[in-house]
């Protein structure tokens, strides 16, 4: 009857273990993501800024973060297939959602903590980083409209032929707005 119990508490003990192990990898995510959106931030400001520099900057910290993050990204993977399949689940079909609903207090809030942390983080993430690609966009669409403009100013057109008949020009580029 002794080793029965053993046997339950060690399991017990083994899946607390797990858990605590899967909250700690997925705060060290949490952390790792919100330093990703702090990142995505100083790059906003930099392209508003057309800091060429800082966005270079910013671009080698994004990768080696998101190194970082493949590294933490592992352990968890590992940590939630290993639970999964203690419980009978398939690691694809055992989110952290249906997790925090199979375990008991105070895993099951922790959980549902960690989730929604990371869940926010990664909207914000995913909102500013649309907002910098279409500000890159507006940015190179201005440049490319400067050159055109350059390239249409400095191009020798002749006005009249030998003829001494209008040549039409076929101007192009666009007007930046409603006047002349």
């Amino acid at each position: 009857m002794k080793s029965g119990l053993n046997a339950k508490l060690t399991v017990k003990n083994r899946m607390n273990l797990m858990l605590d192990n899967l909250l700690m990898l997925l705060q060290e995510e949490t952390d790792l993501y919100g330093l990703m959106l702090s990142l995505a931030q100083s790059e906003k400001d930099a392209v508003i800024n057309s800091n060429l520099d800082e966005i270079n900057k910013i671009a080698e910290e994004k990768d080696t973060l998101f190194f970082k993050i493949q590294t933490v990204e592992g352990p968890r993977q590992d940590v939630t297939k290993e639970l999964a399949e203690s419980m009978g689940w398939s690691p694809h079909d055992l989110t952290l959602g249906k997790l925090s609903q199979l375990v008991k207090e105070p895993y099951s809030s922790r959980l549902k903590e960690r989730r929604s942390n990371l869940l926010a983080m990664a909207q914000s993430i995913r909102d500013i980083n649309s907002s910098n690609r279409e500000l890159i966009n507006h940015s190179l669409e201005l440049v490319r409209s400067s050159f055109s403009f350059l390239n249409n100013a400095t191009a020798h057109k002749t006005v009249y032929h030998s003829t001494g008949k209008m040549l039409d020009a076929n101007q192009s580029g666009r007007v930046l707005s409603g006047e002349l």
